[in-house]
Parts: structure tokens; sequence; C-alpha cells
């Protein structure tokens, strides 16, 4: 069981990093970036049901804030909890993190492009 749970848990954290690591590399200073991040997870953290209880939202909130990373790795860590199947989450969650890196990665190395002229 401990060994299931480390698996749910390992996509969780290298989405929520790629995640982070694109929000300050498309923030143009420490503190844009920080108020970003914070806003961005808060909003994303309310509409999945992580702060907020899903069921409370209209149907059409339910059925995006499921295909949100944030919504995926919600239901990724409850099902750790409850014993159900994983299924695709966890590759789903692998997509947005290798996503999430390579924006980060693009705008890091544009920025560094820019720089050196």
């Amino acid at each position: 069981p401990l060994g299931a749970v480390l698996l749910r848990i390992v996509p969780v954290v290298l989405m929520v990093a790629a995640l982070s690591y694109m929000l300050s590399a498309v923030a143009t200073d420490l503190t844009g970036g920080l108020v970003l991040q914070f806003f961005a997870m808060l909003a994303l953290c309310f509409v999945s049901g992580c702060l907020y209880p899903v069921y409370m939202f209209p149907v059409g909130v339910q059925q995006a804030a499921a295909w949100l990373p944030t919504g995926i790795a919600r239901s990724l860590l409850a099902g750790a909890v409850t014993g159900q199947e994983m299924g695709l989450l966890p590759v789903w969650l692998l997509v947005y993190a290798l996503a999430f890196f390579l924006v980060g990665g693009f705008v890091t190395v544009r920025r560094i492009k820019e720089v050196e002229r």
C-alpha cells in the first residue's frame, strides 16, 4: 500500500514543481512571480475542489475541474486514500508536467537570448 501511495504522489509532485517553474519563468520579477504563483495556485485549487467541495459547483465547472492539473492531482490523491484505481491519471499529470517544463524552458531560453543580444 505504501508503494502505491508513493506512485500516486510522484506525478503530483512533478506536476506541481513544473507548474511552479513555468509560472516563475513567465513572471518578470520575484514579487510578480510570487504573486502569480499564489493566485494561480489558489484559483486552480479552489475550482478543482481542493479548498471547496467540487460537487458544490455547477456541472460545467465540475467537468472542467476534472481536466485541470490540480483536479487530476486531487482525484489521484483522493484515490490513494479510498483505494480506487489510478487509470490514466498519472499519465495525464506527467503530460501536464512535461508541457509546463517545456513552456518554462522555452520562456527561459528566450529571456537568455534577449539578454545576450
